[in-house]
């Protein structure tokens, strides 16, 4: 297959990383391939190795499938493998394929130079095997012994085969996935979000309030996502407060929250948030004289995120707490009242992932 063509012409073969949107962080699997072929040489000028990620669905669950292509200076295809993965990530696939691909160039160019390629080295022997006995699908551990046969046959060289090493499975070098621990995380970059919304509270004094709130989603790692926000309400004409003209509420709350993993396509899913925090502001009541109150509670809240299939999400979230500090004020009766015990705030907002 290479007659006429010199051997002093190896380089270092082309790198095509296809279908980047499939993976989560694809610049990274991309930077994880090139590094497992950078110390690959092609027996000629013009080779290439093609990486291409696909999305597939098996016994109900998504994963990702990579095949890789190596074509030579001609364009004619020497070797093609599919490695079937297990995760929603690249960066297993790509290292198995970079390896895949090393050990097929390693046995073409040696082949190229006329050494020896008796069954003497493993790592050869798979090469060879999948280059030339592989040309379908099939998985990581597939038969070696037929591929090793195919190319015994094409010129490996006579005498009795010996036991070929088996194709070690993409699973043994991939990182288990964010999915099977209890909490979700990143292991490539944290996660940074930034949003915006508007809620309705009750609870704090006054009557019922709306306004918006804004709010920043940092990962601090293990696990956790630390939330801090601020909010500005007023109290609703159509929900007139009870006895008194009008109630502002002002506050800074800050949430530790524990983000739940769930079995959904990145930008197309469902997260749920546990989180615990606090408030602390005021509230300022009308009743002929301005009464400003503090305002102190503590509380459990819940997030619902649903992603919009980009970067932007949309939040439903639900908080509750204990006021902490309970006040007192006089309505327009003149009639002493204390703030209630707890309160209740529903928020709708939208985030914007920064990372």
């Amino acid at each position: 297959m290479l007659e006429g063509k010199t051997v002093d012409a190896a380089e270092p073969p082309r790198i095509v990383f296809e279908s980047p949107a499939q993976c989560r962080e694809s610049d990274h699997a991309e930077e994880l391939l090139r590094r497992a072929l950078s110390p690959a040489r092609a027996p000629g000028r013009g080779w290439s190795v093609a990486m291409r990620v696909e999305r597939v669905e098996t016994t109900g669950t998504k994963a990702l499938q990579a095949q890789g292509e190596i074509t030579d200076g001609d364009g004619v295809s020497v070797a093609h493998r599919n490695i079937a993965g297990t995760t929603a990530g690249c960066q297993g696939l790509a290292r198995a394929v970079g390896v895949w691909a090393s050990l097929v160039l390693d046995a073409e160019l040696r082949k190229a130079r006329g050494a020896p390629t008796a069954l003497t080295d493993s790592r050869t022997e798979v090469a060879s095997a999948i280059a030339h006995g592989s040309s379908g699908s099939g998985t990581p551990g597939g038969d070696p012994t037929g591929g090793a046969s195919e190319a015994h046959e094409v010129g490996m060289g006579a005498g009795p085969a010996e036991p070929v090493t088996a194709w070690p499975a993409p699973a043994i070098v991939e990182k288990a996935s964010p999915e099977h621990d209890w909490y979700l995380h990143h292991d490539e970059g944290r996660a940074l979000e930034l949003g915006v919304g508007v809620f309705l509270m009750t609870g704090a004094g006054g009557g019922a309030v709306a306004g918006p709130t804004a709010f920043v989603v940092i990962e601090a790692g293990h696990g956790l996502f630390l939330r801090p926000s601020l909010g500005f309400g007023e109290s609703l004409t159509s929900i007139p407060p009870s006895d008194v003209k009008a109630s502002t509420w002002a506050a800074g709350r800050f949430d530790t929250c524990v983000r739940m993993p769930g079995l959904y396509t990145r930008h197309h899913g469902m997260q749920l948030d546990l989180c615990a925090g606090t408030d602390v502001g005021m509230t300022a009541i009308d009743s002929g004289t301005v009464t400003t109150l503090p305002y102190w509670d503590i509380g459990p809240s819940i997030n619902l995120r649903g992603e919009l299939g980009s970067r932007l999400s949309a939040v439903l979230r639900v908080a509750a707490g204990v006021n902490i500090v309970r006040d007192s004020f006089y309505d327009l009766n003149d009639h002493r009242e204390q703030v209630p015990i707890g309160n209740v705030r529903l928020e709708l907002a939208f985030s914007w992932d920064a990372r």
